[in-house]
């Protein structure tokens, strides 16, 4: 993988970000979504990568895991579909993700918003 993709996560989502993290999720149609803690990455540097898992630690927490539970058990979005969805929006940042027809995964990536860009459709 070269330095601005990630190995694990939703690449379509960075958008340009020269920071960002990304995962693969496991999840169900009922609402399960498990994190596979080997299964992520962060492009960055050192401070960027600091400064974006703050933020996610300290201020986005569980909110995304949650969110996709709620879509997944109202049918709003299938394990068997591709669709990017907003999972958590604020200021600072963004979590999106896709389970571009698994049956199975989700992938999700994080990163900070550019300064430029409005805001997407965050789910509330």
């Amino acid at each position: 993988m070269s330095a601005d993709t990630l190995q694990f996560g939703y690449n379509p989502g960075l958008e340009g970000a020269t920071c960002a993290w990304g995962a693969r999720w496991i999840i169900t149609q009922q609402g399960g979504v498990d994190q596979l803690y080997d299964r992520q990455d962060m492009i960055g540097t050192r401070e960027q990568k600091d400064e974006l898992a703050e933020w996610l630690n300290n201020t986005v927490k569980r909110k995304p895991h949650e969110a996709l539970a709620v879509l997944l058990r109202a049918n709003q979005i299938s394990t068997r579909e591709s669709k990017e969805v907003v999972l958590y929006e604020d200021d600072r940042g963004i979590v999106l993700g896709n389970p571009n027809s698994s049956a199975g995964y989700f992938y999700v990536v994080a990163r900070f918003q550019d300064p430029g860009n409005q805001p997407k459709r965050a789910i509330q």
